[in-house]
């Protein structure tokens, strides 16, 4: 759906070309916001699939936040090897930051939108 939006907004021309432009950006984002990896979606799941694990997401925020605040961590979390341990820093983190840009080129989208920028 995305290509053939992009194909009809380069091939047409005027308003046309608009609604196209708009299809492919509403797409673009529907897809953003299902590959995010903090939410249960498709690409959480792709990405549990990838890497055989299952309930990272729960696992990860489990042990950043038993971490942060110098709480015994869960028994399912105390044998885990430190590389998950590392991973599943790195997947919050990664997972933080892809929100964050994500709301950051929401936020410029409106305003570019409105005309305020």
């Amino acid at each position: 759906m995305i290509l053939f939006a992009v194909t009809l907004a380069v091939v047409t021309q005027g308003w046309m070309s608009e609604v196209f432009s708009a299809v492919f950006i509403g797409q673009s984002y529907l897809l953003a916001i299902n590959l995010n990896p903090l939410f249960r979606t498709d690409g959480y799941h792709a990405l549990e699939a990838v890497l055989g694990a299952t309930n990272m997401r729960s696992r990860a925020i489990a042990y950043v936040f038993s971490s942060m605040r110098r709480l015994p961590q869960p028994l399912y979390l105390r044998s885990v090897s430190p590389v998950v341990k590392a991973g599943y820093i790195a997947y919050l983190a990664a997972g933080v930051l892809y929100v964050g840009v994500l709301l950051a080129v929401t936020v410029f989208g409106v305003f570019w939108v409105v005309g305020a920028w």
